[in-house]
């Protein structure tokens, strides 16, 4: 019973794949999904039956595996579809990956991953272009065909790069969901004026997928980027001088179980030597600490952790950076919060880090300049107001205290990296004062529609007349409102919600 309910299931789910790309509009994709998820029902009434056995289970769960990796082809196919439809508004957003998590309820990563995938199988593949102005370093005698050479060359690479295409097209289907976010996890750090060109080695990738488990692929990819990098050239055939400064960043993870982050980047030549030099300065004993240095027991790297610190805490308490709000600590808290604070009282920030008693005195050491009095039983601060369209440093603090995040329902963006949105448009006489005010990041503040006429499937925010809560009005049906635990966390809604305050239409 269970081997023919699989057998059945994988045989609908290769006409799903087979069919749709060779019949087109001709398959009845609703119709296959239906017997897809009836042969799940099946499957699942099957597993339940008392005489199951591991031995009779074996091969089909490996053919259901198998099978299962299709749906890799499909995912990617509807990312890439979605991209072309403008599907992105039917959510409310500009974003197709918003579009991906909000619509079938996945993460933000997995979009990530079907979105690029959506690309490498399916995107037409265009021949780079070389302008005049890369040629300059020729004679003018030369430059004409040495342009034509190029452009050739360009043209051939393209085509190779469409056979590529076609070629993972077939074998994607074969390479299970993490093998593929590993592979576009060493693809970006491929340069875009590599020798490889990024199809060759995509198609490549998935070939090698069939008999490397996710580490082992994972390192022939970094080592074939790193080949390819090694003779990246312009179109112009010029050295790529500028791939190391395209590829700088920095990243920090979301805090874990202890509050700490792990964070990393990628810096050209210059940048490194200047973080190596300001680190050095931090590496002798008693650097940055009290005490003799003969009783330092810190290691190295500890040093170097305190010395990194000390920069920070010295760009943060300048006044002439901080002044601008995004450069500033923003502890929040209540006053009962700091009237029965204790070893294990936490307080948020505006960065989306919490804090231990201990670090708060250790961050407010050179002085604290704000306390913020709030309405009681409501989200809603004591009027601050400005007649500048910018908000000012003193605004930023306020909302970074009454809201901690960004207020799209979902977002839990910390305030340090999200916009003062004015509630009614500036330039539709919204005036900056602080009930005119919420955090957006910008992300989702590009999916703000100030005209509120629902064009493109956009919403926008508005404030609880009552409540004073900020929420996202769709351009049909209720509006939404942010309910993640970091949003909880704010001091302004912690406060509302212990006094009760509750909800009307937003205006």
């Amino acid at each position: 019973m269970f081997e023919r309910v699989v057998f059945e299931w994988v045989f609908v789910m290769m006409i799903g794949v087979d069919g749709n790309r060779r019949k087109g509009a001709e398959v009845n994709v609703q119709n296959h999904i239906a017997v897809i998820a009836e042969s799940m029902a099946a499957l699942r009434g099957a597993l339940d039956e008392p005489a199951i056995s591991f031995d009779s289970l074996e091969a089909a769960m490996v053919a259901l595996e198998e099978v299962w990796r299709s749906k890799i082809y499909m995912d990617a196919r509807f990312a890439y579809l979605a991209e072309g439809a403008e599907a992105a508004g039917r959510a409310g957003t500009h974003h197709v990956g918003d579009y991906l998590t909000r619509t079938l309820g996945i993460s933000a990563a997995e979009a990530r991953t079907r979105i690029a995938a959506g690309k490498d199988l399916f995107a037409p593949i265009e021949p780079r272009k070389g302008e005049e102005k890369d040629f300059l370093h020729l004679v003018d005698s030369e430059r004409g065909a040495a342009m034509d050479i190029a452009r050739q060359r360009e043209e051939r690479r393209a085509n190779e790069g469409k056979k590529h295409q076609e070629s993972a097209r077939e074998l994607v289907i074969e390479v299970a969901a993490d093998k593929l976010a590993a592979i576009d996890s060493e693809l970006k750090r491929l340069n875009s004026t590599a020798a490889t060109s990024r199809e060759e080695l995509y198609a490549e990738a998935l070939n090698q997928a069939r008999a490397r488990d996710v580490d082992d692929l994972r390192r022939w990819v970094r080592e074939r980027v790193r080949a390819a990098n090694r003779t990246s050239r312009t179109v112009a055939g010029k050295r790529d001088r500028l791939a190391a400064h395209r590829k700088r960043e920095v990243w920090l993870s979301r805090p874990d179980s202890d509050g700490g982050v792990r964070f990393g980047g990628y810096l050209p030549a210059g940048m490194a030597a200047h973080l190596a030099a300001a680190l050095a300065a931090g590496r002798n004993a008693g650097s940055n600490v009290e005490g003799k240095p003969k009783d330092d027991k810190r290691t190295l790297r500890q040093r170097r952790a305190d010395q990194l610190n000390a920069i920070c805490m010295g760009y943060v308490h300048d006044p002439a950076k901080a002044r601008a709000g995004r450069a500033s600590l923003v502890i929040t808290g209540t006053v009962n919060d700091f009237h029965g604070v204790g070893v294990d009282t936490q307080f948020m920030t505006n960065t989306g880090h919490e804090l231990n008693a201990l670090e708060v005195v250790q961050a407010t050491s050179q002085g604290a300049d704000y306390w913020l009095l709030c309405e009681e039983g409501s989200q809603r601060p004591l009027n601050l107001g400005r007649a500048q369209r910018g908000a000012s440093f003193e605004q930023r603090l306020v909302l970074a205290a009454m809201e901690l995040v960004c207020s799209c329902p979902g977002c839990d963006m910390p305030a340090s990296e999200c916009d003062a949105h004015h509630l009614r448009a500036f330039i539709q006489g919204g005036r900056t004062d602080i009930e005119n005010l919420t955090l957006l990041c910008r992300r989702h503040h590009t999916d703000n529609n100030d005209a509120r006429d629902g064009k493109n499937g956009l919403g926008y925010y508005a404030r609880d007349a009552e409540s004073g809560k900020v929420g996202w009005c769709p351009p049909h049906g209720p509006p939404r409102f942010n309910t993640t635990v970091a949003r909880s966390r704010a001091p302004g809604v912690r406060l509302a919600t212990r006094h009760g305050a509750h909800s009307a239409v937003p205006t």
